[in-house]
């Protein structure tokens, strides 16, 4: 049976989730953002599509490289989910 406890848990479950997988890639186009920003402000240099090329290939690549490392919180709560969905429903 669905309590409110469990469904509570189910919940803060799917934030850290979504947050384990959103918070790396977060972080790197921050990074990578501010470093541009005071690169071009110390420059002079005003072209606005320099930072969201670079931030687009650096996410890119680490997708590329890390995708299943990021992805692994996410499936596990999904698995979590699926073994737990005929409790949870009845």
């Amino acid at each position: 049976m669905m309590t409110d406890d469990a469904l509570t848990d189910a919940l803060v479950g799917a934030l850290q989730a979504a947050f384990a997988l959103t918070a790396p890639i977060l972080g790197v186009a921050l990074a990578i953002g501010l470093f541009l920003g005071i690169l071009q402000a110390a420059l002079q240099l005003q072209e606005q599509t320099i930072p969201q090329i670079v931030k687009i290939g650096a996410i890119g690549a680490m997708l590329a490289a890390g995708g299943t490392t990021f992805c692994a919180p996410l499936l596990d709560y999904t698995r979590h989910i699926m073994t737990d969905f005929p409790v949870m429903v009845r």
